[in-house]
């Protein structure tokens, strides 16, 4: 039931960050600076520390699949990014406790990462015509973190309650 659920707000994050969140897109205002919402890779970052990094990776290869199929012109490129960054961020927490500072930098370095890879990623394919500078992609990270920062105690209370219910049904 409760797997049920995060499917549906991870598409409903999907399916708002094509629509409503276009409000922080300043690109559209006439700003060059780019400010996009990955809601949906913070919640995958989130589920990632809490709930596995294996369950994680397939979210975010099915979602980022789906990023491929609606937004963009090569498939593969949301859905390796979209799979490795939560997974690469439940590596590092094997060895740290979690806590809200280090979930809110590895929320920031996650969705850095992110940006960079996809941008990378485009240019090896020729489809970008601008050249990579790093500091195009701090608000968006700035963004996304202070959606983890709003977002952490629901999250939190939430994940942790499902952690426990995996375990009350491992002891059956």
């Amino acid at each position: 039931m409760r797997w049920g659920i995060l499917f549906a707000g991870l598409l409903g994050l999907f399916v708002l960050e094509g629509t409503v969140f276009q409000v922080f897109h300043l690109q559209a205002y006439g700003r060059e600076v780019a400010v996009l919402p990955r809601f949906l890779l913070v919640v995958l970052i989130f589920v990632s520390l809490y709930l596995g990094r294996r369950r994680a990776f397939l979210f975010g290869l099915l979602f980022g699949l789906f990023f491929d199929i609606q937004y963009c012109d090569v498939i593969g490129v949301y859905a390796f990014t979209m799979a490795l960054i939560p997974y690469l961020s439940a590596l590092a927490y094997q060895y740290f406790q979690l806590n809200v500072l280090l979930i809110m930098i590895t929320v920031l370095l996650g969705v850095f990462m992110h940006e960079s890879a996809v941008f990378l990623l485009f240019e090896l394919f020729g489809l970008t015509g601008y050249p990579y500078h790093w500091l195009d992609y701090v608000p968006t990270a700035l963004l996304n973190a202070g959606f983890a920062i709003l977002a952490y105690r629901p999250l939190n209370h939430w994940l942790e309650k499902m952690v426990d219910s995996r375990q009350d049904e491992v002891d059956l």
